[in-house]
């Protein structure tokens, strides 16, 4: 995790951004996982950064399909959080779950470069909860096409 503490989030953005547009170009495979691991945890996998990062590591394919995935995983430190905590004391969460949009042949696909990057991203126990947007695409390079900035929190009593 980076220390964010200084760091106006905007100008922060932009630099990972132009980092992984140079980083891509230059067809510097490592330095781009750097930068997807920093924008990851630092809550900014933009479309921007993600375009950059998808050029430099997927496959440019005629036909594919974008889909908007409900990703579910343990909860963890540095998730920007939906809601506020009011509750004093707040509540212990457990889990979060938000929406990653991914670019890929199929469903089954799509599942699969989604819980691929966030298990090497550090997550643990993903599952994916709900599709819930798929468009057809031509021409285009496949993996992550941008991850939601807030994470819904939530502990497993909620859920039943």
């Amino acid at each position: 995790m980076t220390d964010n503490a200084f760091i106006d989030r905007s100008e922060q953005t932009y630099a990972l951004e132009m980092a992984m547009d140079f980083y891509a170009r230059h067809k510097l495979r490592g330095r781009c996982e750097q930068v997807m691991r920093q924008a990851y945890d630092s809550n900014a996998c933009t479309v921007e950064l993600c375009e950059a990062y998808r050029e430099s590591r997927g496959r440019l394919v005629k036909e594919a399909y974008w889909f908007s995935l409900m990703v579910e995983a343990d909860y963890r430190p540095g998730l920007i959080e939906v809601y506020e905590r009011t509750d004093s004391p707040p509540p212990r969460y457990t889990r979060f779950m938000r929406d990653y949009q991914i670019i890929a042949l199929d469903r089954d696909e799509a599942i699969g470069v989604v819980l691929d990057m966030m298990r090497r991203m550090g997550e643990s126990d993903p599952s994916v909860r709900e599709f819930m947007g798929e468009e057809q695409l031509k021409n285009a390079h496949t993996g992550i096409y941008e991850i939601e900035t807030e994470s819904l929190v939530f502990n497993d009593d909620q859920l039943a």
